[in-house]
């Protein structure tokens, strides 16, 4: 579902229901950001993504709205607490790359100045927020 940008009460809700309305699917299907209507996106445009960093095309079509010049926000739902390492000592090491891989991607949202939030369980949302205000902070304070 697509909401266009719009302010106040009404636009809360369907942003709420649409949340609400989504799910995992597997999908084969090769989609790049030339699906998104133009106008959905206006210039300078907010972006707040909120993801699992597991699917790698997501991962580049959100690198690929930054060099765009949207200003862009990852809020990570972690789904590390849901996985847990195999019993065997390759299923531990693969646990291991799998979180480095992640550290990784996190560290090249921040490198090209997209700041990213964990959001885990136990964490309420405002508080994952709170990340991308200090990151954002941080960032004004060192190109000023």
């Amino acid at each position: 579902n697509w909401l266009l940008p719009a302010t106040g009460l009404v636009p809360f809700y369907r942003m709420v229901d649409s949340l609400l309305d989504t799910e995992i699917t597997l999908n084969y299907a090769w989609k790049d950001l030339d699906v998104i209507p133009r106008r959905t996106l206006p210039a300078k445009a907010l972006v707040i993504a909120l993801t699992p960093l597991l699917d790698d095309r997501a991962s580049k079509a959100l690198l690929d709205l930054r060099a765009r010049g949207f200003d862009l926000v990852v809020v990570d739902i972690s789904p590390v607490p849901f996985v847990e390492p195999g019993p065997s000592e390759l299923d531990r090491l693969a646990y291991r790359l799998w979180l480095l891989r992640r550290e990784a991607l996190r560290g090249e949202y921040e490198r090209v100045g997209v700041p990213v939030a964990v959001w885990d369980e136990g964490t309420p949302l405002v508080a994952a927020l709170e990340q991308v205000q200090s990151f954002r902070r941080h960032a004004r304070e060192a190109h000023a």
